[in-house]
């Protein structure tokens, strides 16, 4: 495995990693929010660029972020399984953050933002605002 370089610390590399996945959560959401769909080609770039950060920190960076991966993996299989409950582009964006945070902390991303969309999608029910068969965008919630 590489190491970090002397000059460049894990704070650096920390404050990189957030924003190319902040940068990238900002971008998704306001496509999200235009288009109804994930912009697959930025998303799969930064998941790139997250890996090689992640493989520059060194070992335990790989299981973490392997583990993280995961989540995301298992989301993609529930997309299919529930037939586009999930979006597929939503499953694959929780592989970028499964890289970048790693695997708890990403469940918590994923609980929280799932929380959320529920709470929002309630009022907009009882408001009727949307009707059950409408979707909403998921990657503000993420954001949020």
């Amino acid at each position: 495995m590489w190491k970090i370089e002397k000059g460049v610390s894990e704070l650096e590399i920390h404050v990189l990693d957030g924003s190319l996945l902040g940068g990238l959560l900002v971008y998704c959401t306001v496509w999200d929010l235009r288009k109804k769909e994930i912009p697959l080609y930025p998303v799969l770039v930064v998941g790139v660029f997250l890996l090689g950060i992640k493989a520059i920190e060194g070992e335990f960076a790989v299981v973490t972020t392997a583990l993280g991966a995961l989540l995301g993996i298992g989301l993609l299989g529930i997309s299919k399984i529930t037939k586009g409950g999930m979006g597929i582009g939503d499953a694959i964006l929780f592989v970028v953050i499964g890289i970048s945070v790693g695997f708890f902390p990403a469940i918590s991303i994923l609980f929280y933002s799932l929380l959320l969309a529920a709470v929002v999608s309630i009022i907009l029910l009882v408001c009727r605002k949307v009707t059950r068969k409408q979707t909403i965008p998921f990657i503000p919630f993420i954001l949020a």
